[in-house]
């Protein structure tokens, strides 16, 4: 699966191939493969390590159609 990077997300190989976001706009697109049309439940897991902005905003999407 192959991704285009958007509005800077940066891959960070030296961290085990973390990818950071700036919280405001970054995100990666994977267009509308085959792959991602699913048809069943399914279970999506993912580390996130957060940094608290300033003013403090206890809403942040990680995931969106």
């Amino acid at each position: 699966i192959v991704g285009t990077f958007t509005n800077g997300p940066v891959y960070d190989s030296a961290n085990k191939g973390s990818i950071y976001f700036d919280g405001v706009d970054d995100y990666i697109d994977f267009g509308s493969s085959a792959t991602f049309k699913l048809t069943d439940n399914f279970t999506l897991s993912a580390w996130v390590k957060g940094q608290l902005p300033e003013p403090f905003s206890p809403s942040r999407t990680f995931i969106s159609s």
